[in-house]
């Protein structure tokens, strides 16, 4: 996995499948001039996801910004399973 940290308040992250969806986010952001300075979590390899979960727990609030395939939706819901209290989509 991969993670940003921008603050050390972990109060909100963005969680994302793989690196290349992190840099088409982020270059939409730039094009909209939005400036985010939201940690994020990247799971790069579905066989990471212990720990994927793990850093997951150190948040209040995860957006689930995962493609909208079966792959995505399956581990959107994983998360809520686990998480139900921190996924605000």
């Amino acid at each position: 996995i991969t993670v940003i940290n921008y603050n050390k308040k972990f109060s909100r992250c963005l969680l994302f499948y793989n690196f290349l969806d992190f840099l088409n986010y982020k270059t939409k952001a730039v094009q909209k001039k939005h400036s985010h300075s939201i940690d994020s979590i990247i799971l790069n390899d579905p066989s990471n996801l212990c720990d994927f979960i793990k850093h997951i727990s150190l948040y209040k609030n995860v957006n689930c910004l995962f493609p909208p395939s079966s792959a995505g939706k399956t581990l959107t819901k994983t998360i809520y399973d686990i998480h139900k209290n921190k996924v605000d989509n």
